[in-house]
């Protein structure tokens, strides 16, 4: 299964030819995506919240018309993030931090490492060693 990746507030907005921006806006307003929900699972459930969000998939299945994950009764599914080639940065560096960090409940979880809040999803990777930094090839 493929899961999205977004940015905050980057989410897929899908529209047609002739679509009112006014409309547009009204209803993807406050709409879920993979990423929104896992977080609100990871809120709601202690238990959910010990699993990588690329392991969601063994224990949960998206459920693309009520956007929502929903327990998973039968077989196991794997899951795979979705692609993020170093040059998009910030996506990239968010991608990153998914594949390592158990349980996040908002982007900030994200931001955050030993109790300290980042600025960037960069910085983050950096201070829990994911990333080295290339400080040295300019000496």
């Amino acid at each position: 299964m493929a899961l999205e990746i977004h940015l905050p507030n980057q989410q897929l907005v899908r529209f047609k030819d002739g679509d009112r921006m006014e409309d547009i806006v009204d209803r993807e307003k406050g709409k879920n995506s993979m990423l929104t929900t896992f977080f609100k699972k990871n809120k709601e459930d202690s238990i959910v919240r010990k699993c990588l969000y690329k392991d969601f998939p063994k224990h949960f299945t998206w459920n693309q018309s009520n956007l929502c994950w929903w327990t998973r009764e039968h077989k196991s599914m794997i899951g795979r993030l979705v692609y993020a080639n170093p040059a998009e940065g910030k996506r990239y560096y968010l991608r990153l931090l998914l594949c390592h960090i158990i349980g996040p409940t908002c982007f900030e979880d994200l931001y955050t490492t030993n109790d300290l809040l980042h600025p960037t999803f960069r910085k983050v990777a950096l201070e829990k060693g994911l990333i080295e930094t290339d400080d040295n090839l300019s000496q």
